[in-house]
Formats: C-alpha cells, sequence, structure tokens
C-alpha cells in the first residue's frame, strides 16, 4: 500500500495547510493553490469526449484527463438546449456564459446560487449581476433562506431593453456546506473518480463565492480519491505513481505533493532495478537521466556529504522525505542519486578488485562526495597486485610498495617487497649461484634494510665463490671483517653483552635438533633459509631491529632425516 496518499486524508484536520481564496499565481508556485483551477473552460468550444474503449483515470495509463472528463460532463450539461430545462445551472455556470444570454430568452431555465437580497418584487444572487423578478407571494417562500433555486426564463425589459430572469418558481436550498455534506453521504463505495467530480463542484463555488471551507473540501476530496487510486497501484508500478504525480500538478494541488509522489516512484524504481541477486543496470541508467530532468540539481556534488541525515533517510526513505523542508528534500535528492550512482558504478567492480583504480576515478568524477568509498576499491586493486605480487618483476614490486608508502601503508610496502624477495629466493633456491645469492642480498639490505637475511645470502655466496671479491666488498660495506674462520663485525663481543640483546643461553649447542632448540630459546624471530644442491640450511634469528641478534643455523644433509645445529652466533 501506498505510504504517502493515505496521510493526506488527515488534511480535515491540518489547519497547517491552508487554501487562500483566491491563490495568487506566486502562491501557487510556492505550493499553497487551490482546486479552483479545475473548472472547465468557459469558451463555446467544447471539450473532446472520452473515447470509447479507453481506461479511466484510477486506471495506470490515464487516457482521458480528469479535465477532459469534468469539461465534458459540464459541456453536456448546460449546452445542449433538449436538456436545458431539467438541467440546474449554479451562478458561476450561469456568469460563466453571461456572453449567451441573449440566446436563451424564452428558454426554460433552473438557476441556484447564494442569495445576496430579496424584495417583494427583486432577488439579487450574490455575484450575479442579472436581475430575477418574483411576486410577494414567492419573496414569502424565502423568509431567512441563504441559497435558492428558481425556475423561469430570460426576458428583456420592454421599456429599458434591459435582461432579467421572470421567475416562475422558487424554493429555498440548503447552505453550501450542507449540500457538500449530502453529496458526501451520497457516494456509496466510491470510485476516484466520484471523489473527484466532488472535489470539482467545491472548488468551483469555493473559488467563485472566495469560500475557503470549500476549497479545503475540495482539496480533501481530492486527496482520497488520489489515495484510492494509489492503492490500486501494483507494487512495483513506477509509471502510475509518475502518473499521480502529474495529477497533482493537473489539479493544481500543492507542488510538494507532487514532488513527494515523484521520490516515491523513484524509490519504487530504485527497488525494482536492484531486486534480487543482480543489478539491471539499463534500469538504473534509466532512472538516472528521468532524475536528472525532474531534480536537475540532484546530480550536483554537495560539499560535504550529510552522514546523519544519510542514516535517518536509509532507516525510512519516504518518512524522511515526507517530513523534509525543501531545502532537506534537496539534500536527500542528492543522496539518493548519488546511491544510485555508486550502485551502478560498482556493478562494473570486478570481484577480486583488479580494475579497483578505474572504479575509483569514476566515483570521484560522479560522486566526489564519496572519496572514502573511492578509496577502499583503490585499496582493493592493492591487495589484489600484492596477492599476484610473488610472479611479478622487480619493477611491479616497486611500483606497488611505492603506492601503498604514497597511501602511509608503510607496513604493506614492506610485506609486498617481503613477500616478492621469499618468492624469488624459493624459485632460485635450487639453481641459484653466487650471482643470484649476491643480488638477493643486495635487495634485503637495500630494499629492506634486513641486514640479517641480507648476510646470509651473502654467506651462501661465499661458500660457492670463496675468493668472491664482490662477496667481500659487501661483507665490507655492512661493516664485517674476517677474522680467519668467518665474517664478523669487531663489536659483536661487546654487543653480546648489551642487557637488550637474546644472549645465547649456555644450553644451546651444537647438534641440538630444531624441536630442542624451540624447547629451549623458543620460536626464532624469522627464518632465512638457502637450499644448495649438499644441504638444506635454515637460520633461525632471534631479535629485531638493527642491533646485534642471535643467530642459529641449522642444517641437514641430504642424507640427515632432519637439520641439526652447526653454528651459534651473534649478529
Amino acid at each position: 500500500m501506498n505510504r504517502t496518499l493515505p496521510q493526506l486524508v488527515s488534511l480535515q484536520h491540518d489547519s497547517a495547510v491552508p487554501v487562500p481564496s483566491p491563490p495568487s499565481a506566486g502562491e501557487r508556485a510556492r505550493g499553497r493553490g487551490s482546486l479552483a483551477h479545475v473548472a472547465p473552460s468557459s469558451g463555446l468550444r467544447p471539450p473532446s469526449p472520452p473515447r470509447t474503449g479507453e481506461k479511466g483515470p484510477h486506471s495506470r495509463v490515464f487516457a482521458v484527463t480528469l479535465r477532459q472528463l469534468l469539461a465534458f460532463a459540464l459541456w453536456t450539461a448546460i449546452v445542449v438546449p433538449a436538456s436545458a430545462a431539467d438541467t440546474v445551472w449554479s451562478v458561476p455556470q450561469l456568469m460563466a456564459r453571461k456572453a449567451d444570454w441573449d440566446r436563451f430568452v424564452d428558454s426554460p431555465l433552473r438557476i441556484e446560487g447564494r442569495i445576496s437580497t430579496f424584495t417583494k418584487t427583486q432577488l439579487r444572487f450574490i455575484r450575479c449581476d442579472l436581475t430575477f423578478r418574483i411576486t410577494e407571494d414567492q419573496a414569502r417562500t424565502l423568509s431567512s433562506a441563504k441559497n435558492a433555486e428558481v425556475s423561469g426564463r430570460f426576458a428583456r425589459d420592454r421599456d429599458a431593453g434591459k435582461l432579467f430572469f421572470d421567475v416562475a418558481a422558487v424554493k429555498s436550498q440548503p447552505v453550501d456546506g450542507d449540500q457538500f455534506r449530502d453529496r458526501e453521504a451520497a457516494l456509496k463505495n466510491p470510485r476516484p473518480e466520484d471523489w473527484y467530480a466532488l472535489a470539482h463542484w467545491a472548488a468551483e463555488r469555493g473559488r467563485f463565492y472566495e469560500d475557503k471551507d470549500l476549497l479545503d473540501a475540495s482539496r480533501l476530496c481530492t486527496t482520497r480519491g488520489l489515495a484510492l487510486e494509489s492503492r490500486e497501484l501494483a507494487k512495483d508500478d513506477v509509471d502510475g505513481r509518475f502518473g499521480l504525480a502529474a495529477k497533482v500538478r493537473e489539479l493544481d494541488l500543492p507542488p510538494a505533493l507532487a514532488d513527494e509522489l515523484r521520490h516515491e516512484a523513484f524509490r519504487t524504481w530504485w527497488s525494482r532495478a536492484t531486486s534480487g541477486n543482480s543489478v539491471r543496470s539499463d534500469d538504473l541508467a534509466a532512472l538516472l537521466k528521468r532524475a536528472a530532468v525532474e531534480w536537475p540539481n540532484a546530480t550536483s556534488p554537495m560539499t560535504a556529504w550529510p552522514t546523519e541525515l544519510q542514516e535517518a533517510y536509509a532507516q525510512d526513505p519516504l518518512g524522511t522525505y515526507r517530513q523534509a523542508d525543501d531545502s532537506q528534500r534537496a539534500v536527500l535528492q542528492r543522496l539518493f542519486t548519488g546511491q544510485v550512482q555508486l550502485r551502478q558504478i560498482a556493478a562494473t567492480a570486478a570481484p577480486d578488485g583488479r580494475n579497483g583504480v578505474e572504479i575509483a576515478e569514476q566515483i570521484e568524477r560522479l560522486v566526489p562526495e564519496r572519496r572514502a568509498v573511492a578509496e577502499m576499491y583503490r585499496d582493493q586493486e592493492l591487495r589484489y597486485r600484492q596477492s599476484k605480487i610473488s610472479t611479478g618483476t622487480r619493477a611491479e614490486a616497486l611500483e606497488l610498495a611505492a603506492a601503498f608508502r604514497q597511501r602511509k601503508r608503510d607496513d604493506q610496502a614492506v610485506e609486498t617487497l617481503r613477500r616478492w624477495l621469499s618468492e624469488r629466493a624459493q624459485r632460485l633456491a635450487k639453481t641459484a649461484g653466487a650471482p643470484e645469492h649476491l643480488a638477493l642480498a643486495d635487495d634485503y639490505w637495500s630494499l629492506l634494510k634486513d641486514e640479517a637475511t641480507a648476510v646470509v645470502h651473502l654467506e651462501a655466496a661465499r661458500r660457492l665463490e670463496p675468493e668472491s671479491e664482490d662477496v667481500q666488498s659487501r661483507y665490507r660495506e655492512l661493516g664485517y671483517e674476517w677474522n680467519g674462520d668467518r665474517w664478523a663485525k669487531p663489536t659483536a663481543a661487546t654487543a653480546t653483552t648489551s642487557p637488550t640483546l637474546p644472549a645465547a643461553p649456555k644450553s644451546l649447542a651444537i647438534g641440538l635438533t630444531a624441536a630442542e632448540v624451540r624447547q629451549i630459546q623458543g620460536g626464532p624471530t624469522r627464518i632465512a633459509t638457502v637450499v644448495s644442491a649438499q644441504a638444506v640450511d635454515e637460520f633461525w634469528i632471534y631479535g629485531k631491529g638493527n642491533a646485534s641478534r642471535l643467530v642459529v643455523q641449522l642444517s641437514r644433509r641430504l642424507h640427515q632425516s632432519e637439520p641439526k645445529v652447526v653454528r651459534i652466533y651473534q649478529r
């Protein structure tokens, strides 16, 4: 059921929705118009009657507009001479045909309206230029009546040549308020067009007599008709809701009401396009195209995204919009179209995030207020590239690390480089020669400042080429010296006495297994592995930072089932 129109019935108790009498053009533009303008044209050209087979105004497609229907009914009521005597003309209708009075001389007519004054010989209706001549007996029947119906004929005064109405019979009538209530009570199971007809009757008289009560009653009838039409719409009937919004404009009702109906139509459209697991991109594109016409400013970015209003709107879109003023509605329109744009863009995003930057650029172009969402997609692409970096080139690894650092993600930059180097070391493990180990040592030092792992690869290169000047040069650059047995830093002895360094427990010894080392010293901070044709060496490194660290080297020869400690030293 429509959540908007049924609430309009409460207008009969809502004094905050005035209907001025008469409204100006400016007031109508601000949403304060009355139903007075639904009256048919006062010209002589008859309106087109409804064609056979066309749907009524309560259907989804309005083949015959309400104005056409009412205008045609009025024409047939007052223009066809054969039925003139049976038709009661209201004073507003009579005055609208003033130019044709001469044509009705000697034709029997019935006229009703509000009494202005009467004497023993004359009766005047409010806002009517015609004099009605009555008899003294007829005058007595009026007594204190405020409304009357007369029957008689137009005639022309023989002396003055002026038209007058010769009354043959007169009777008092209920006041307009009572007549409205009688007409309303006579409606049994009314259709929307029944309410619209009653609304037209009240609006015509309300405008003519400048009667605010009748104008309010007319608006109430119209909203009841709209509510009935709304209930008959299918849940996903977008066109039907736009049709109701157009009818509100046609009936000169407040523009705010038409805007509310348009918003509901767009929300219905959104639900239809995003229902289920799939998003109908073509439907969203059509929605945005229509929104650009109906809400021209809704595609213009805001300076900031109103988070609190967005949360309220997400919880109750129709209610939040209904209660919003004009300025807030403009913001809500932008919130809605921005949401549609984001969904349309997101529909093209790859599930693994590989095109995240492209998605982010679209968001920044169309919905720049949602920069955080754009950054989320950029992060997704960076994570995708990181997951593939193990097979990437050195240039790709450096570029990705730079992208992470640019986004203040230094930890991810280090992780990217370490993952790439680790995978590279594993690929070269069985085939690497001294140059490959030397290159790995250079990268671990230059890219990560990881001296311990760099030294592991320098040592592997030295074993393969003990006399290599490049290896010796790298050791010296790191501050190492050859002590006749191995390369070591001259300050190593001093470093082991530092209370902040993890000293090797006396229980650690050559020949221990990996399990025994873990039992004594715990798990290492990091493990570097070097694979050669003769053995697999693991360097268990304890400690962090640039200070000296404990290194336990375990080696497993080809004939051994598990690695054993072959060396323990401080680095």
